[in-house]
């Protein structure tokens, strides 16, 4: 009976465990996979499915992507190519005086998930592309004319990255 309990506990702890370092990975994201791979995250996904160049854009809060790790004020965005998955974004929400950015979460998130960003001060703007196996991942921190931060991390690839460009 102790052996029983044992083996359930291991499974049951397991299969936890998988499930929380699924949550938040954008490597975990199968990008080129079907659409209905992420209906998890944002709802169901209508979309014309026989054009296969036309891009949806779709998003989710953090809660249907991100439970494990506080990114502060952010949203999920998933761009679908056809009916296949061509990206996904996480963007942080910045208000007044870009406050979300001044914490760092997406940068600090960045970083540990992906490797250094070479920053020459704590005011760095730019962006920062990773090769990791078929997947880009893409993070930016950006001004606009109007001195707002655009920032945010994206998972795609070779073939679908376009969408991100596409869509803005």
């Amino acid at each position: 009976m102790k052996k029983i309990k044992l083996i359930l506990f291991f499974l049951i702890f397991n299969l936890t465990t998988i499930s929380f370092t699924k949550a938040c990975d954008l490597l975990s994201i199968n990008i080129g996979g079907d659409k209905s791979e992420i209906e998890d995250i944002f709802g169901p996904i209508e979309v014309d499915e026989d054009d296969e160049e036309s891009v949806s854009k779709f998003t989710s809060s953090k809660e249907g992507f991100c439970t494990d790790i506080d990114l502060g004020e952010v949203l999920i965005y998933g761009y679908i190519m056809g009916d296949k998955i061509a990206a996904v974004e996480i963007e942080v929400q910045n208000g007044p005086e870009n406050k979300e950015s001044a914490k760092k979460k997406i940068y600090d998130y960045a970083q540990n998930k992906f490797g250094g960003i070479e920053v020459d001060s704590d005011r760095w703007l730019g962006y920062k592309f990773w090769d990791v196996d078929n997947k880009q991942i893409f993070y930016y921190n950006l001004k606009d004319r109007d001195n707002n931060v655009q920032e945010g991390i994206a998972v795609t690839s070779a073939e679908y990255y376009r969408v991100l460009s596409d869509n803005e």
